[in-house]
């Protein structure tokens, strides 16, 4: 019995490239001449000839990511390379989120943040800007503090889910991941 082709993720093949990328066979930068008169010797490296193909992870914004949940997310993607992107939106800023220094620093390479109360509207807009093109989106955002009214989680939870799915579906984003509580507020 014959095999069929195997299945490759798009995930995959993207490390794959990104692994080739990085050095050439014998692990040492390509050398071209140029035309000048004194016949320097030009050094291409691999990131230079990475400049030019095009990058084909995911890009992912993450909704709350300054959180529990999204840094420890936001620390999973960066470590192991599966996005060519990270935006964080977030009403808190990484600087007053208690974040470990080893968060510090992988926020301060891999992440563009945006400050953003996603209730309202401008920053909701903020949030989704077109700089970049989005796969995927990551809601994390919620009202976290407990013994809050009823109309805060309606307002902070429920709404906020609905506006953000809502922004991603008009922006074109690919997949849009709720991530919820099972907690009961009384």
């Amino acid at each position: 019995m014959s095999e069929g082709p195997k299945f490759v993720s798009p995930l995959a093949k993207a490390r794959a490239a990104a692994k080739a990328k990085k050095a050439q066979p014998d692990g040492s930068p390509s050398k071209d001449t140029e035309g000048g008169s004194d016949g320097d010797t030009v050094f291409q490296t691999a990131e230079a000839t990475a400049t030019e193909t095009v990058d084909e992870r995911p890009t992912i914004l993450i909704l709350g990511g300054c959180g529990m949940v999204g840094r420890n997310l936001v620390r999973f993607l960066a470590t192991h390379q599966l996005c060519s992107k990270i935006r964080v939106a977030d009403k808190t800023i990484p600087q007053i989120a208690f974040f470990h220094p080893a968060d510090e620093e992988i926020f301060e390479r891999n992440v563009e943040f945006v400050q953003a109360d996603l209730n309202k509207p401008p920053h909701l807009e903020k949030a989704f800007k077109n700089t970049m093109r989005i796969d995927y989106v990551v809601n994390l955002a919620a009202e976290t503090r407990y013994g809050q009214p009823d109309e805060v989680y309606t307002e902070r939870c429920t709404n906020l889910s609905k506006v953000c799915a809502a922004k991603a579906a008009e922006v074109g984003v690919k997949k849009f991941i709720e991530v919820s509580s099972a907690q009961v507020y009384k």
